[in-house]
């Protein structure tokens, strides 16, 4: 967040928008379990397999990264899929 703070300028705005975990989400032939693993893999349709890193952040936890960051922001979390913040650097 760090990075983003210095991005912006003073009374800049951002908008920030991820995946919330929801296992209806993901694709046919890819588990998603609520774990606490970052890691996931991922099968791509010709056969290639990838470890990725997947956080899925609860909205408290982004509110509190952009407030320690220096930014005043709102964060929500639509019906389904995803969790999104705006806020402005103070």
């Amino acid at each position: 967040m760090t990075k983003v703070y210095q991005s912006v300028r003073l009374g800049g705005q951002v908008f920030i928008i991820d995946s919330h975990f929801e296992p209806t989400s993901t694709a046919k032939n890819h588990i998603l379990k609520d774990d606490g693993n970052i890691y996931k893999n991922r099968k791509l349709n010709d056969g290639q397999e990838f470890q990725i890193v997947k956080i899925f952040y609860q909205p408290d936890q982004v509110q509190d990264k952009l407030k320690k960051t220096g930014f005043q922001a709102e964060v929500k979390v639509t019906d389904n899929y995803f969790i999104y913040a705006h806020g402005r650097k103070v």
